[in-house]
């Protein structure tokens, strides 16, 4: 689908951040009701793990999620 062409297609651009990554990923779960699980297979991710750990960077408090964007942490 479109939603998952777009996630690869951004997985592969050198400049995303890891919170843009994964605010990309949770939004298409979310969308498609998805688990990590089942989004690392339709996006061709082998290590599922890998979902799990960038979307733990949204439990960042808000101020430090601006700190990574800003590249200060």
């Amino acid at each position: 689908s479109l939603t998952y062409q777009m996630i690869i297609e951004n997985l592969q651009r050198v400049d995303i951040t890891p919170l843009e990554e994964a605010r990309s990923w949770r939004k298409a779960m979310d969308d498609h009701n998805l688990t990590a699980e089942e989004f690392a297979v339709k996006v061709g991710i082998q290590q599922p793990f890998r979902v799990h750990d960038r979307l733990t960077l949204l439990n960042l408090k808000p101020e430090y999620q601006v700190y990574m964007e800003q590249g200060i942490l």
